[in-house]
């Protein structure tokens, strides 16, 4: 296929953004799903699950497997962190998941994102942040899916 079957969209068309909440609220255990800071994006590859974190509860709510986790305070969005969830999981108010609707592959996500630096659609203040205004309208162009799975 050739880059002219390739289709443009704002981010935010084909995302499902969730911020992280404070692990204070939730108890942790020996069980349950996967619970990641932004310690842990740095700890890990590609991949998170529950051997990438410490912490398990059986009440926390969850993004499914295939979110991709990335940085969204602080220095760890400098050092670029993007992770792919393994399995559903939860994480912490650093951290922000986009979760792939059924026209855009969660790795080629991790890939772009990785590719477009996080640093450079952050608002770069004395505490370097993103969130939704910033995720939402960028602009990404998508091959069909079959080439974005090759």
């Amino acid at each position: 296929m050739m880059a002219t079957d390739w289709t443009e969209f704002r981010l935010g068309q084909l995302v499902r953004l969730t911020s992280g909440q404070s692990p204070s609220g939730f108890r942790f255990g020996v069980a349950g799903k996967p619970y990641f800071k932004v310690d842990q994006l740095g700890k890990a590859t590609k991949y998170l699950g529950r051997r990438s974190t410490p912490y398990l509860s059986d009440a926390l709510p969850s993004v499914p497997e295939g979110s991709v986790l990335i940085a969204k305070r602080g220095g760890a969005i400098a050092l670029n962190r993007v992770r792919i969830l393994a399995e559903p999981g939860f994480m912490d108010t650093n951290v922000m998941a986009l979760t792939p609707t059924e026209a855009i592959e969660s790795e080629f996500l991790y890939y772009w994102l990785a590719y477009r630096r996080l640093w450079d659609i952050a608002d770069v203040t004395s505490v370097p942040q993103i969130n939704n205004k910033h995720i939402n309208p960028m602009r990404i162009a998508l091959p069909p899916l079959a080439e974005q799975r090759s």
